[in-house]
């Protein structure tokens, strides 16, 4: 896996797996890899894994089972739609709407074009 230098490696692995998770190669209720496992798999430190997964439970996204590793939550559907959400709350949209005044650019405006 390449890694981008502007975000934290242990946020790019929290990513890869909410990615894994909505393409549907983690299921809902299913173990997924350990950190030992997808250490290897991205090549990178277990800590940097396990980091990404305490990321992921705090959330909810993801649970552990003591002694069997950590599985997918019930509903982590649910809870990467909320992750999404609040980033585009604080993170996306405030610029947009800078950019959006700087432009010129009403809401109305901005909505046609989004709708073509």
């Amino acid at each position: 896996m390449e890694f981008a230098t502007d975000k934290p490696i242990f946020r790019q692995v929290a990513d890869y797996c909410v990615a894994q998770i909505r393409a549907g190669r983690w299921e809902v209720e299913c173990r997924i890899p350990s950190t030992k496992e997808l250490a290897v798999e991205l090549a990178v430190n277990n800590r940097t894994v396990m980091k990404a997964y305490d990321d992921l439970s705090d959330a909810g996204v993801i649970y552990q089972r003591r002694g069997l590793g950590y599985y997918v939550a019930p509903d982590a559907p649910d809870k990467i739609r909320e992750l999404y959400r609040r980033e585009f709350l604080t993170s996306i949209l405030p610029p947009v709407r800078l950019a959006m005044e700087l432009a010129g650019l009403t809401p109305e405006e901005v909505m046609e074009l989004l709708s073509k």
